[in-house]
C-alpha cells in the first residue's frame, strides 16, 4: 500500500502521494502515482494506492475512455471511473469460475495483493469533487469531509490533517501540509517510500481561443503576424487547470518543513515539560506522601533536589 492525501481548498484540490507501489509480493519505489485524465473538454486527477498492477490497469482504461468523452454533467467523470474499475473487476472474475459467491470475491479483492484504491479529484461548474473507489464496493464514494486519505498510513494522515488543516484554506498552505503528511508517513510507516508527489487541480478558466485575423477582416491577408501564434498558445496554457509540482521543489519544501519542525519541536517540548513539572509537582508530592513512608519520602526528595542542583 501507499498513501494518498486529498484536500479541498478554497481555490483548488490538492493531491499528494508517496511513490512506493506493490506488484504482487514485490515493492517498488519512485512510481508516479498521480495521473492526469484528459477528457474532450476538461481534465481530472486520479491517484492510486495498493496493488499497482490492478490500479494501473483501471487508470489506463479510464484514460482511453475519457479521451473521447465530453463532460456534460457533474457525474460523468465519476461514472466513467466506476465503469473502468468494473471492467477490470469483471475481467478478473470471469477467469475464476470456481469463485461463485460474493463472499469469495470480497475475500479475493480484500487481500493485500489484490486490493487497491483510487482517489478522484475534479471540478464541474466551479464545484470541487473528491471521490474514493475500490474493487470491493466498485462505486465512487464521495468524501464526507474537505479532506480524504487512502492507504496504509491513513490513520496517521487523518490525525495530522485534523490538527493542521481547516475548510477553505488556501492551496499554497494545503500543499505544504500535504507534503508534511506524506513525509511523516514515509518516516514512520512501513510501506511508504519517497519521493513525495504533489499535484493540484483548479476550476477551469474559460479563455476563448483567438480567432484568425482573416475571420475578423475578410479583406485582410490570411497570414498571421509574428507573435500571434504565441498569443494563442498562451491562451491555451492559461486555461490548463492542472499543476504537477516539480520534484525538486517538493524536495526543497520537504527539507524546509523538516528544519522548521526540528527547531519548533525542541522549543515546544521544553515549554511543555516545564509547564507539566510546575503544574503536577504538588499533586505528585501528595501522592508520594500517601504511598511511601515519611522517612523514605524525605530521603527521596532530598536525593532529587541534589540531582536537580
Amino acid at each position: 500500500m501507499t498513501l494518498i492525501v486529498g484536500i479541498i481548498c478554497k481555490d483548488a484540490i490538492v493531491l499528494a502521494a508517496d511513490s512506493q507501489t506493490t506488484r504482487g509480493t514485490s515493492k517498488q519505489s519512485g512510481t508516479a502515482k498521480i495521473n492526469v485524465i484528459e477528457f474532450v473538454n476538461g481534465k481530472a486527477l486520479v491517484a492510486e494506492s495498493g496493488s499497482a498492477a490492478l490500479s494501473g490497469r483501471v487508470v489506463e482504461i479510464f484514460q482511453k475512455k475519457a479521451a473521447v468523452k465530453e463532460i456534460t454533467d457533474d457525474s460523468i467523470i465519476s461514472k466513467l471511473a466506476e465503469e473502468s474499475l468494473r471492467e477490470v473487476r469483471l475481467s478478473i472474475t470471469s477467469l475464476h469460475p470456481e469463485k461463485n459467491t460474493s463472499e469469495d470475491w470480497q475475500d479475493y479483492f480484500g487481500r493485500d495483493i489484490n486490493y487497491f484504491e483510487l482517489m478522484l479529484a475534479y471540478y464541474f461548474d466551479g464545484k470541487p469533487h473528491l471521490y474514493i473507489l475500490n474493487p470491493l464496493w466498485a462505486i465512487p464514494v464521495k468524501s464526507p469531509s474537505y479532506f480524504a486519505t487512502s492507504g496504509i498510513a491513513s490513520e496517521l494522515a487523518n490525525y495530522i490533517l485534523k490538527e493542521h488543516t481547516e475548510p477553505k484554506m488556501d492551496a499554497e498552505l494545503a500543499s505544504v501540509i500535504a507534503i508534511k503528511v506524506v513525509e511523516d508517513a514515509i518516516e514512520y510507516v512501513e510501506g511508504c517510500g519517497r519521493p513525495t508527489r504533489v499535484a493540484l487541480i483548479q476550476p477551469s478558466i474559460q479563455i476563448p481561443q483567438l480567432p484568425r485575423l482573416s475571420s475578423l477582416n475578410p479583406a485582410s491577408d490570411s497570414s498571421e503576424p509574428a507573435g500571434y501564434s504565441l498569443l494563442k498558445m498562451m491562451s491555451y496554457t492559461l486555461s490548463d487547470p492542472i499543476t504537477i509540482f516539480p520534484q525538486e521543489k517538493v524536495e526543497e519544501i520537504a527539507k524546509i518543513i523538516s528544519s522548521v519542525e526540528r527547531k519548533v519541536k525542541t522549543t515546544q517540548n521544553n515549554k511543555i515539560h516545564k509547564a507539566l513539572r510546575n503544574q503536577t509537582q504538588k499533586a505528585f508530592e501528595e501522592m508520594m506522601k500517601d504511598v511511601m513512608p515519611r522517612k523514605s519520602y524525605k530521603t527521596l526528595k532530598a536525593k532529587l533536589k541534589k540531582i536537580e542542583t
